[in-house]
């Protein structure tokens, strides 16, 4: 059976969202949405689009392209998992901890991820 899973990695400064696809836990894809730097609707719409691509992942090699081989973006000490999705097991993000960027992400994205996982987050952050 093949197992998918993507992982959106985040950073300190958040001047990096990416997703890495793994295949079996071999990383076959991978993109750095603000590579090119992003404005506030920039960021806010690589947000979602980082989300769309993790819950897709399941069909990347319907998608993804022959380009260049795949970075590991979370390997580092300022980048890190921040949420990770399987078909089979859905999202999963880290406690609640002070992480601004997965914030972001689970705001910008709250209207299509589960109820909890948003309150828990929001109770963490005192909103």
């Amino acid at each position: 059976m093949i197992k998918y899973e993507a992982k959106i990695i985040g950073e300190t400064s958040a001047g990096l969202t990416a997703v890495e696809i793994y295949k079996n836990n071999t990383l076959i894809w991978s993109l750095d949405f603000f590579a090119q730097g992003a404005t506030f609707q920039g960021y806010i719409d690589g947000l979602r689009e980082a989300y769309d691509t993790a819950t897709d992942c399941a069909n990347v090699e319907s998608w993804m392209d022959d380009g260049p081989i795949p970075i590991t973006y979370s390997n580092d000490d300022s980048a890190w998992v921040i949420a990770s999705f399987t078909p089979a097991e859905g999202w999963k993000f880290a406690d609640p901890q002070n992480d601004g960027q997965a914030w972001d992400f689970i705001k910008t994205n709250a209207d299509r991820i589960p109820t909890e996982i948003v309150n828990a987050w929001a109770a963490e952050f005192g909103i």
